[in-house]
């Protein structure tokens, strides 16, 4: 049952990702979905309530539109969200709403 529910959702991200406008509601439900069926219970944090901890790589929501990995730290003057590519440019802080913990990586399977 639990197979079938993650191929359709996995179907339902492959598809979000696909389409050009990339809509956040289809990619965030698709992932909190899979992290719930995967026994992960990520989701997503609203910036004013809680940050991550410094120096992490997280999943964050731009604007309430689209879905990015993101570099999150702090130092003297304040906390900053960056392109996990370029971690010394302050590219997302005035656009990030929403933040979850990167997803475990697969467990490989033994045959």
């Amino acid at each position: 049952m639990d197979e079938e529910r993650e191929k359709i959702w996995l179907g339902r991200l492959r598809d979000a990702d696909a389409r050009a406008t990339r809509s956040s509601v289809d990619l965030a439900e698709a992932l909190a979905e899979i992290c719930k069926i995967k026994g992960n219970s990520k989701e997503w944090t609203y910036v004013a309530d809680v940050l991550p901890r410094s120096d992490t790589k997280v999943l964050v929501v731009l604007g309430s539109k689209f879905i990015t990995e993101a570099y999150y730290y702090q130092d003297s003057l304040g906390h900053h969200w960056s392109s996990p590519k370029r971690p010394w440019e302050d590219l997302y802080t005035q656009y990030v709403t929403h933040w979850m913990p990167m997803p475990d990586l697969p467990k490989e399977e033994t045959k």
